[in-house]
């Protein structure tokens, strides 16, 4: 499955998180204006978005 969410504040990064928790063969993909991304919020840790495991 491919996502692709819009914006990377605290809604986005808790439906990225949420959809690799049920799926984690899904392909997500945020879409950000500015550089970096909320993450703390929702607790989404940036190796998940890398594809690293801890």
């Amino acid at each position: 499955m491919k996502v692709l969410i819009l914006g990377g504040v605290a809604a986005g990064t808790k439906a990225a998180a949420k959809i690799k928790r049920q799926d984690q063969s899904a392909d997500v993909t945020i879409l950000v204006k500015d550089r970096d991304i909320s993450y703390a919020g929702c607790g989404l840790r940036p190796a998940l978005l890398c594809g690293r495991p801890d």
